[in-house]
């Protein structure tokens, strides 16, 4: 199916400027330009991009999908699926889950995986080990973005720490002209640093000495015997998240182009830091308002009608205003509205809640409201199709599933004076 993507904000090579986008059949970009090739109605299907930037997607090289092994983290689709929400359209995902990607069952396993999951382009790492080069030497590298290389503590076996297997993992990755991936700690010394804390802090140091931990030097020295292990073999390297700037300047000062790394600067960090944040605290805020407030407003539920709906709705609301603290009155079922509205009034309620089904409403709704003579707020639970006709009535308060929770709540707050 041909695609036509037309007076969008094209943003790509560096620069932005208006133009279209074509898409064969085969599902591969046509042409890029300022007008389409074509008259528009020969595509199947034409997108109007006007106040929309349309980018490339972005490719990322180094991601932690956690399955198989740890799937109560994230999964391939899980996560796949942000990733395309996020403009990622192609991920390599690292060979640290359980049981590592350090064989090729584990690598299959994993493809198979990623072609009935993945909501986007994939492919997997496949792991080194201090004895897996034959595993490697007869993997399938045109599937297989790269080696992964741990020089410090990781997930099961895939630590490779004795001098040979090193050597022999840059010397087959030369051969074969595929790249290292290295994540460059210095094993031995990070278990020198843990020996020395917890003499110090105890078995169990807290998260401020991470950094005398797996220190500086840690990461200093591993990436310099990196650098000296791809040269001297020809490989090409790539070391993974960098996080002192001595390394930096060594992999500057070596100049070659065959290595390169990836980090993220202070300067960075401290412009994109993240703000802690749970979706949970602004109703916390606000059950703490209302606690401090001294008050203790009531939302009465005036279940009518229809048994099951009223039911539903009254199990629906009691939730709804609950969030915010305020207490709430259940009942069962009322056999009149009339009987309904005097209990509401000797509840004292704050708020009455009409808990009915759509087609009960018309009549109902309005009953209740004058039985309350505005002794309480009225609240409508649902969206019935007579909605404009009550709000016609003076009734304008209406909670359902596509209701603003938070706002919501705020608002019956600021109504009962809290």
């Amino acid at each position: 199916m041909s695609t036509l993507i037309k007076n969008g904000t094209l943003v790509n090579e560096g620069v932005s400027r208006q133009g279209t986008i074509t898409i064969g059949d085969d599902g591969r970009i046509a042409s890029i330009g300022t007008e389409a090739p074509m008259a528009e109605d020969r595509y199947d299907h034409v997108i109007d991009a006007a106040g929309c930037y349309v980018l490339p997607g972005v490719i990322d090289e180094h991601v932690h999908f956690r399955e198989p092994g740890m799937t109560e983290k994230a999964t391939i689709r899980s996560e796949s699926r942000a990733a395309a929400y996020g403009g990622v359209t192609s991920y390599m995902e690292m060979p640290n889950t359980v049981p590592t990607t350090t064989t090729e069952a584990a690598w299959e396993d994993k493809r198979q995986r990623g072609r009935k999951d993945s909501a986007v382009n994939y492919a997997f790492y496949l792991g080194a080990t201090n004895n897996n080069a034959e595993t490697l030497r007869q993997a399938d590298w045109q599937h297989t973005p790269a080696i992964k290389l741990f020089m410090g503590s990781s997930t099961g076996n895939m630590l490779v720490d004795r001098g040979e297997a090193l050597k022999e993992v840059f010397q087959l990755a030369a051969k074969l002209d595929i790249p290292v991936v290295s994540h460059c700690e210095d094993a031995t010394l990070i278990s020198e640093n843990m020996r020395l804390a917890k003499e110090r802090y105890g078995e169990d140091p807290a998260v401020e000495h991470h950094p005398e931990i797996r220190s500086e030097e840690a990461c200093v020295r591993s990436t310099a015997l990196a650098l000296q292990l791809a040269t001297e073999a020809g490989a090409r390297l790539h070391v993974a998240h960098i996080s002192t700037a001595r390394e930096l300047e060594m992999i500057a000062a070596h100049g070659d182009a065959n290595i390169t790394a990836e980090a993220v600067t202070r300067k960075q960090a401290e412009g994109n830091t993240l703000a802690p944040y749970r979706g949970a605290m602004a109703f916390e805020e606000m059950r703490l308002h209302v606690d401090r407030s001294g008050k203790q407003p009531k939302a009465f539920m005036l279940t009518a009608g229809h048994l099951a709906m009223a039911r539903a709705r009254a199990q629906f609301s009691c939730n709804f205003f609950a969030c915010a603290g305020i207490r709430v009155q259940d009942n069962t079922f009322f056999k009149s509205i009339e009987e309904g509205a005097k209990a509401a009034l000797e509840s004292k309620a704050e708020i009455v809640v009409v808990c009915a089904a759509d087609d009960d409403y018309a009549e109902a709704a309005p009953k209740v409201k004058e039985l309350l003579g505005g002794k309480a707020i009225l609240v409508v639970a649902g969206a019935p199709a007579c909605m404009p006709e009550l709000e016609a009535q003076g009734i304008t308060n209406f909670i359902n599933v596509k209701s603003n929770v938070l706002e919501t709540l705020k608002f019956y707050l600021k109504e009962m004076g809290i």
